[in-house]
């Protein structure tokens, strides 16, 4: 019966422990995706600011404005500028977030090996303690452990003390 414990306490703990390994194969099969997504969305911005910044040429050109006049030059480093900025957020938040989903896995995969070691630990130490309770109380009810000479009882011995020792008179 201690050994179907034993057995039960390890199981559960290496349950726990793959619970652990999976949660951090997720963690970071999703902070690869995010940092795909975020990839993705970079390359999306990039090519929006460059189309916006090919029309705002053309709309120049179609004005008469100058290219290497002071306004366009301004507008054009200014876009240029928002462009870097906001590709910079996306790459950083994408990182950040790739990041966190890494951390957490690892937390997880940490977690899972201490708190799958400590079931099966504290399951083995609970069986152990059980098995030695049941050898106790096993122990105190077997007669084998009481000599035999104090087993069996002298009915000669009781009649001693209720016999008076001689003649009263």
């Amino acid at each position: 019966m201690a050994h179907m414990a034993i057995a039960a306490a390890v199981v559960q703990g290496v349950g726990t422990v793959i619970e652990g390994i999976s949660a951090n194969e997720q963690a970071k099969a999703q902070a690869r995706s995010i940092a795909r997504q975020s990839a993705l969305d970079a390359e999306i911005a990039k090519a929006d600011f460059q189309a916006k910044s090919g029309a705002a040429v053309a709309q120049a050109g179609g004005t008469g404005l100058s290219l290497e006049s002071g306004s366009f030059m301004n507008i054009f480093t200014e876009n240029a500028l928002n462009e870097a900025n906001t590709l910079s957020d996306i790459r950083f938040q994408g990182a950040v977030d790739a990041a966190n989903l890494r951390a957490q896995g690892k937390a997880a995969l940490i977690g899972g090996f201490v708190g799958g070691t400590s079931q099966a630990i504290g399951g083995v130490s609970a069986a152990k303690h059980r098995k030695q309770q049941i050898a106790a109380e096993k122990a105190a009810v077997t007669p084998s452990r009481i000599g035999r000479s104090q087993r069996s009882l002298n009915p000669n011995s009781l009649l001693v003390k209720n016999q008076t020792l001689g003649p009263t008179g």
